[in-house]
C-alpha cells in the first residue's frame, strides 16, 4: 500500500508542474510571485468576507 501522505505530495507535484506548463512560467521565481499573489488576493477576500 502506498503511503497517503506521499499520494498527496505526488498529486501537488503534478498539478503544480500542470499549472507551471500551462501558464508559460519559466522560472521558480515566476511561480514563487504567482503562489504570493494569489495568497494575497485569497487573503483580502476571506478578510472583506469575515467583517
Amino acid at each position: 500500500m502506498n503511503n497517503p501522505f506521499r499520494q498527496l505530495l505526488q498529486a501537488d507535484e503534478r498539478s503544480y508542474f500542470w499549472i507551471k506548463k500551462k501558464l508559460g512560467l519559466k522560472t521558480e521565481y515566476q511561480g514563487a510571485w504567482l503562489a504570493w499573489i494569489v495568497g494575497l488576493l485569497m487573503g483580502l477576500l476571506i478578510g472583506a468576507l469575515w467583517l
